[in-house]
């Protein structure tokens, strides 16, 4: 059991928080990392390493004069790199310091970018024999990363290298609660933050899909701004070869297929479509005797999407859209399951946003501002 202090608007107390760990050693905390007993913190920062958000500030605030000044006599990190300083005044030793690409609304493969920086300041732990290693989890730094992206990139490729690329160690998540004005509510929020954390931490799943981008991020070539100014074609280790085209174009990939054989296709009338969202949702309004204003008023919409939903039997909504009439009728998680799945949907547990959302579902927190409000406490984006 550790404390952790937790900051309620201008007070602070502590909390018995669990660190929540699983066999594979990832763990989350809500706390401050220039406190953290640890061998090593990480800090994202910007190409030049002056400048990285709060968090950063905070790191030099803690460790003192000396870190920016040898800072200054070392050469610059290129983007998607890392290196290891002392930490000097900090509880850590070491600091490893990382480049995060700059966020141009994914169009540059971003994701496999910034799980080159994780991934890279692990090594260097291991490297290191540092066996407790801290990584703030940014809201949106100067990259301008979404936090729940940046949230989801650094537990996934945590995971990833603990049980793929067998690092030894004890990773920290650390997160920041938001100020909520008092100790009272500071202290429900941390309970419900260790709650879900127990909750996400026992049914998250590193599917395939999310391996294969982690394995591509190993082969990420750092690069120095000045570098991508121009088309950059790297070469990854499936073979594929990335090129970058800067300014915010899209990145294309080179990558070699086998085309399917040809087999024998099934009569049309073989396949049987289940009833479409808009059939299902009036179904489940009917079952729970909601009227419309109720249903799309605890949703948090108007009447006129509503009227829209209701006259266009093919409608097919966002899939959060779907996630709110499901909190605004109260459906059990299997009703939930089967309103989604008419639109095409699912929640994934590879997802920490659907894992916070399906843990709100099971324990019966039906609200949507309860459900976004728990998703803002984790810095991820809201529904």
């Amino acid at each position: 059991m550790i404390t952790v202090t937790c900051i309620a608007g201008n007070n602070s107390f502590c909390c018995p928080a669990m660190i929540l760990e699983d066999a594979m050693g990832v763990s989350f905390i809500i706390g401050d990392v220039t406190t953290l007993q640890a061998d090593a913190v990480v800090n994202v920062i910007n190409f030049e390493m002056e400048d990285g958000g709060s968090v950063n500030h905070a790191i030099h605030a803690a460790a003192g004069p000396e870190l920016k000044e040898y800072c200054e006599t070392t050469d610059r990190c290129p983007v998607g790199g890392a290196k290891l300083t002392p930490a000097f005044n900090l509880p850590a030793r070491y600091i490893i310091h990382t480049v995060a690409p700059l966020w141009r609304d994914g169009r540059e493969q971003e994701e496999k970018w910034l799980a080159a920086c994780y991934l890279r300041s692990l090594e260097l732990a291991a490297k290191y024999n540092c066996w407790k290693v801290a990584i703030p989890v940014f809201s949106a730094g100067s990259s301008g990363f979404p936090s729940g992206k940046a949230l989801q990139i650094a537990y996934d490729t945590c995971r990833y290298c603990l049980i793929e690329k067998n690092i030894t160690a004890d990773i920290l998540l650390v997160l920041y609660a938001r100020d909520t004005g008092c100790n009272i509510q500071a202290e429900s929020t941390a309970a419900v933050f260790n709650t879900v954390a127990e909750y996400v931490k026992l049914h998250h799943q590193l599917e395939e899909d999310r391996i294969r981008m982690l394995r591509l991020a190993e082969g990420a070539k750092p690069y120095f701004p000045e570098e991508a100014q121009r088309i950059r074609e790297i070469m990854m280790p499936d073979g594929a070869t990335m090129i970058v085209v800067p300014q915010g174009a899209s990145v294309q990939f080179s990558i070699s297929s086998i085309p399917p054989k040809p087999g024998n296709m099934p009569d049309r009338e073989e396949f049987v479509p289940e009833a479409p969202f808009t059939k299902k949702l009036l179904r489940y309004m009917d079952a729970k005797g909601m009227t419309a204003p109720r249903v799309y008023s605890d949703a948090g919409y108007d009447r006129k999407l509503f009227s829209k939903i209701q006259s266009d039997p093919d409608y097919h909504p966002r899939k959060y859209t779907v996630v709110r009439f499901a909190l605004a009728l109260k459906l059990d998680p299997e009703e939930t399951e089967d309103l989604l799945n008419a639109a095409g949907f699912a929640l994934s547990r590879s997802m920490l946003v659907d894992l916070v959302i399906a843990y709100c579902i099971e324990n019966n927190m039906r609200s949507v501002w309860e459900v976004n409000s728990i998703l803002e406490n984790w810095g991820l984006e809201t529904i």
